[in-house]
């Protein structure tokens, strides 16, 4: 029987300012998250983890110092974990310093960023059997017939998640079962790595579902609650597991590094005839849904493939693997596929001496809803007022998170650079989103808000870098996020539709790059292609334009 939907104008609960349920207990601290599960006869247990991200292995354990730890009750070693239990976390936590291990550290140990990046551009360079991901026309014929051509290389470093609560995990084995108490974000992937590891029914893992303090990705990942399962299964008593940020950090699943090579030629009347993109990443997606027919991770090419009507186009997908685990961050991909794309399409509009805005317009006659935002942004960000010296306006449109089920989103970001210094400070964010039917709109604006907060976080701060095949960061001191005095002022402008409802958690992550890197243009005429944008980076580019 064909079901009669109701029309938006008989709607009585969606479009309407609902608060949320959870908010009371979160804000009175009665909400329950993974690290506030104690369950009778708990112990707690901590790892000893390898010197490198991948490929490390331990050869030799010795645990005389831990024994004589107060509380120490056992030591795990299997050919997966090398792990102590105590009493308490403290005891756990010193137990475990005292362990002496031997370690092999790998093929990754001589990993670095300088390394990691010289292979990028060699792949670039060299790997041209790898597969495309957009072909059009003929770029090649496209820019052989240009008037003028234009090329850039754009770098991004790897970006941590730094959710508030670190991984953490309980572990119950009674009858055969195990009982897992945590956060997750994908249950189902959890229960299948799970029952594989442990050698029992799926039917046999029981996951508690707690609040999370903080997912972005992250906890998508099983890894917590494999190892606390492991131990659990050696000492056959509830165990807990909760990770130090510093190991948190350091055992993370980062957005991967990526270099992209954009070449692009105009027509003497200034339109985009030819558009050439190499894309080096490395893949998560072999460990979710796997890779299509061609070996391509969608995941880790989205945003690539933008909307803009350029009659030859040519994205060629090149993986490359570094000994870094990589895995979902916040929008994913598109966080560095539309710093590229929209920070080279803002290059050729100042090539063809255009306006960036009036430039992209002209090419979006097959979007016209990412139009209409970006000219809404556009509008309510005053973008042809004037500005004092040293404070530029940039812009960026996306159709994050997805293609086939895209949010279209513009933002403005206005900014300001201490030519000095390279210091860059955001005074301003205008975000103009169109997401279809609005369930929610107070969560919907939060959502914007949070994500575009987000993103500036990526875009000034977060930097992970490499040595000895490992993340050289720690915690908060050398791994910076943004924080309350760099908030700049926020404006979010949602159109009201009657189309099918999209995602609103992370288009506007994407935005803040391009349109940051765009407005330090606008600001200083120096271009910076590397993320994060930091002081020094600006600084470099002011230097080098002069």
């Amino acid at each position: 029987k064909k079901l009669e939907l109701k029309k938006p104008s008989q709607y009585r609960i969606i479009g309407k300012w609902i608060p949320r349920l959870d908010i009371p207990e979160k804000v009175t601290g009665k909400a329950k998250f993974g690290i506030d599960t104690f369950l009778p006869g708990m112990v707690y247990a901590k790892v000893a983890y390898p010197p490198t991200r991948e490929g490390g292995k331990h050869t030799a354990v010795d645990d005389t110092g831990a024994r004589k730890v107060k509380g120490w009750i056992q030591t795990v070693v299997t050919d997966d974990v090398v792990a102590v239990v105590a009493d308490t976390y403290d005891n756990a936590v010193r137990a475990r310093d005292a362990l002496r291990v031997s370690w092999d550290p790998g093929p990754n140990a001589g990993v670095s960023t300088a390394s990691i990046f010289e292979m990028y551009a060699k792949k670039a360079k060299e790997d041209l059997t790898a597969p495309s991901w957009v072909e059009q026309g003929d770029v090649k014929a496209g820019l052989a017939q240009a008037a003028k051509t234009h090329e850039a290389t754009f770098t991004t470093d790897y970006v941590a998640h730094m959710q508030m609560e670190p991984m953490n995990c309980v572990v119950r084995l009674d009858g055969g079962a195990y009982d897992i108490y945590t956060g997750s974000q994908f249950q189902t992937m959890a229960v299948g790595a799970l029952s594989k590891k442990l050698g029992v029914d799926p039917s046999k893992i029981r996951i508690h579902q707690h609040y999370l303090g903080g997912g972005f990705g992250r906890r998508l990942e099983p890894d917590i609650m494999l190892e606390t399962a492991l131990i659990a299964r050696e000492v056959k008593r509830p165990v807990k597991l909760i990770r130090s940020r510093e190991e948190d950090l350091r055992r993370d699943y980062y957005r991967s590094a990526t270099l992209q090579v954009l070449r692009g030629g105009l027509s003497a009347d200034g339109k985009v005839i030819a558009w050439e993109n190499t894309l080096v990443a490395a893949y998560p997606g072999e460990r979710y849904g796997g890779l299509d027919d061609k070996g391509r991770d969608q995941f880790a090419l989205n945003g690539s493939d933008h909307v803009y009507e350029i009659p030859n186009q040519f994205v060629r997908a090149v993986r490359a693997e570094t000994g870094m685990s990589v895995g979902y961050v916040r929008a994913v991909a598109p966080n560095y596929t539309f710093f590229a794309v929209e920070t080279f399409i803002d290059e050729l509009a100042h090539l063809a001496k255009a306006d960036p805005v009036q430039f992209r317009l002209a090419m979006l006659g097959g979007a016209p809803r990412l139009a209409r935002v970006l000219k809404l942004a556009a509008d309510r960000a005053g973008w042809d007022s004037p500005l004092p010296p040293n404070v530029g306006r940039g812009v960026a449109c996306v159709t994050a998170q997805e293609r086939k089920s895209p949010t279209w989103t513009a933002s403005v970001v206005e900014t300001q650079v201490d030519p000095a210094s390279g210091a860059v400070k955001v005074r301003k964010i205008v975000c103009a989103v169109d997401c279809g039917i609005v369930v929610n709109p107070d969560g919907a604006r939060s959502q914007i808000e949070g994500s575009l907060l987000f993103g500036l976080s990526n875009a000034l701060k977060e930097r992970g870098t490499v040595k000895n095949g490992a993340l050289e960061q720690s915690n908060f001191h050398d791994y910076q996020v943004l924080r309350m005095s760099d908030v700049p002022e926020v404006e979010v402008h949602v159109v009201p539709s009657t189309e099918y409802p999209t995602g609103l958690g992370e288009p506007g992550t994407t935005t803040i790059l391009p349109a940051l890197s765009n407005a330090i243009f606008a600001a200083t005429g120096a271009r910076v292609r590397s993320a994060p944008l930091t002081a020094e980076r600006v600084l470099t580019a002011i230097q080098q334009k002069a």
